[in-house]
């Protein structure tokens, strides 16, 4: 008898131990919202998954939100910390600034960084995310190791220098 049921027991024990791994790792992969402030103290909201050294910043374009990331962003999280922010002006984040220009859009993504203590940074943006993201990248020196823009600038310089910054986007 112990002979029939010593096998159904390590069986029992396998499945309850790889259910157990896979719950945790869909709950690593979990979104989790946090609020951050930025420099002028307008909220921003961003959701976080996975935990690895690397971060995947998410930025989404014009009239977007971070949920313009919803099917890129879980299978990223198995692998990297991900990370898509409601950039200020729309979703959730703060709608309430005096100024309003790309720089201080970087300035926030700068923000959600430190607050959320990435130390290296890939940036991914979309349209306009992605004269946000290199213009971050600018601010983070040894922080951003990669910049990718998804249907973004006409000219990366365009995006870069700051004095063609202001005919493009201002």
């Amino acid at each position: 008898m112990n002979n029939r049921i010593a096998p159904a027991l390590l069986a029992a024990a396998c499945v309850s131990l790889l259910a157990s791994c896979a719950s945790n790792n869909s709950r690593s992969t979990q979104p989790q919202t946090r609020i951050v402030q930025a420099a002028d103290g307008l909220n921003l909201v961003c959701e976080v998954r996975g935990s690895a050294d690397t971060a995947l910043v998410f930025l989404h374009g014009w009239g977007g939100d971070r949920h313009y990331w919803k099917h890129q962003v879980d299978p990223f999280a198995a692998d990297y910390r991900v990370v898509t922010l409601d950039q200020a002006g729309f979703g959730e984040s703060g709608k309430n600034r005096a100024t309003w220009t790309i720089e201080g859009l970087a300035a926030d993504v700068e923000s959600v960084a430190d607050a959320l203590r990435l130390k290296r940074v890939v940036l991914i943006g979309h349209s306009m995310g992605g004269t946000v993201a290199l213009m971050a990248a600018k601010r983070m020196p040894g922080h951003v190791v990669g910049v990718i823009g998804v249907d973004t600038l006409q000219s990366a310089e365009c995006g870069y220098r700051k004095r063609c910054a202001r005919t493009c986007w201002r």
